[in-house]
């Protein structure tokens, strides 16, 4: 197990220096290989019928279905990746703006076969959702609470993710559940999960 602080060089201390205390109460676990950021467009593209292929530069995590997180709005910052099965997923930030006084900028970028909007959770603002056939851009400025969207895919279905914050792309303040255990930073940017 990795160190959540070995990745302060790829973090913006200045802007979030509470990051690894966005769970309260909860292990914290570094998954697979630390807080690995990549950003290369051509990651990943859509075959002649529309489908999804992922190059093998993009890591593939599974997550548990039915499995949630807890952050504490206001206090430390995420992106928290939730899978509930039947094809239904949420994704929410938070901030540590008590701590620091300034709000993060995220952008989540979301592809997966079936892919669309469902709700919203409790976007205002600046906060946007831009859909384009089985892909979705979740623009959130959030601050003292969370923001979010929850999705839908095909039961099943993997969906590929990039995050980025403050306008880079970053990873590595994602967590999510895979076999009951937390895990944090995204192996690549984006990385497929697989429920």
């Amino acid at each position: 197990m990795l160190d959540p602080k070995s990745c302060d060089a790829r973090v913006n201390r200045s802007a979030h220096p509470a990051w690894t205390a966005v769970l309260a109460g909860l292990p914290l676990l570094v998954g697979l290989s630390g807080c690995i950021v990549v950003d290369d467009d051509d990651d990943y593209y859509e075959d002649d019928d529309g489908g999804v292929i992922i190059d093998d530069d993009i890591a593939s995590v599974g997550i548990d279905e039915g499995a949630t997180l807890d952050a504490d709005p206001g206090y430390g910052a995420g992106v928290f990746i939730e899978s509930y099965g039947y094809g239904e997923w949420d994704i929410w930030t938070t901030c540590d703006t008590e701590i620091t006084g300034y709000e993060c900028q995220y952008d989540v970028f979301v592809s997966g076969g079936g892919l669309e909007f469902n709700t919203d959770i409790d976007l205002e603002g600046n906060d946007f959702i831009e859909e384009d056939f089985e892909r979705v851009h979740i623009g959130m400025d959030t601050d003292y609470d969370t923001d979010g969207a929850s999705l839908y895919a095909y039961d099943g279905e993997p969906l590929i993710i990039e995050v980025w914050l403050d306008g880079r792309a970053d990873g590595s303040l994602v967590f999510w559940v895979e076999n009951g255990e937390i895990w944090q930073g995204l192996p690549t940017n984006p990385t497929q999960f697989v429920p």
